[in-house]
């Protein structure tokens, strides 16, 4: 297995953990993800983001950075990760390496920045996380993390949806109907169920940086036979944030 390979499992494995740590309906984790920094204006690669799911703010966002050194970390590499943190709106951080870190680096993290050790010898298999299934697209897995619940005239319709972590398409699994289907972003899909799935992009939503991208996932009951109100057929069910 050559190094690069191991280092993609790698940061597969650290980022379904962190994943795994923070999973809650009101945050989503898109992991090999980018942001487009507020002040740098170029993409920033970020391992994992966990953020807000539906926030308009940045509150809830943690960016997580695995580390490909074999020394411990330094000062400097807690520093540019702060200035990472400041350029991607992040609140918190976390810095996941494999052979710990000096004692400066320590003092200088104060209290915005996690540092854990993870040997790349430890890899567990990261399908026992919140990996749900390799995407049909063929190149990533899908961290599903969304158990979507929506009332539809009286009755409960869940779903469970996920984001691939290479192509970032989002892939659902209706369980009402047994579909599993990928869309892409500002494409459309019916599930068995007749009901109508899309993918809107929105660009600038957020006036602190107008470069802030989402993507949101959406489901329209399109069954004209069910007796309920226009707006109340359409049910915003996922958002992704970054490119």
């Amino acid at each position: 297995m050559s190094e690069d390979v191991k280092w993609q499992d790698y940061e597969r494995f650290v980022a379904a953990i962190e994943a795994e740590n923070h999973s809650s309906l009101e945050v989503v984790a898109t992991l090999n993800t980018k942001l487009m920094g507020k002040f740098s204006g170029t993409l920033r690669q970020i391992d994992c983001l966990i953020d807000g799911r539906f926030d308009l703010g940045f509150e809830r966002r943690i960016i997580v950075d695995a580390k490909r050194y074999k020394r411990p970390l330094d000062v400097k590499d807690v520093e540019e990760f702060l200035g990472m943190m400041q350029d991607c709106s992040a609140d918190r951080g976390i810095m996941i390496c494999e052979s710990g870190w000096s004692e400066a680096a320590a003092r200088r993290v104060q209290d915005r920045i996690d540092i854990k050790i993870i040997p790349r010898s430890e890899i567990g298999d990261y399908s026992d996380h919140a990996v749900c299934d390799e995407c049909i697209c063929g190149k990533g897995v899908v961290f599903c993390d969304n158990k979507s619940i929506v009332q539809i005239n009286g009755l409960y319709s869940v779903s469970f949806i996920g984001i691939c972590d290479r192509c970032h398409s989002f892939n659902v699994w209706c369980w009402d109907c047994g579909d599993k289907f990928r869309i892409e972003d500002e494409a459309e899909y019916k599930c068995n169920c007749g009901r109508l799935w899309y993918v809107a992009v929105s660009e600038g939503e957020d006036g602190a940086n107008p470069a802030a991208t989402s993507t949101y996932l959406v489901m329209i009951e399109d069954d004209e036979e069910i007796d309920i109100p226009d707006e109340e057929r359409i049910y915003w069910v996922d958002r992704r944030r970054g490119f």
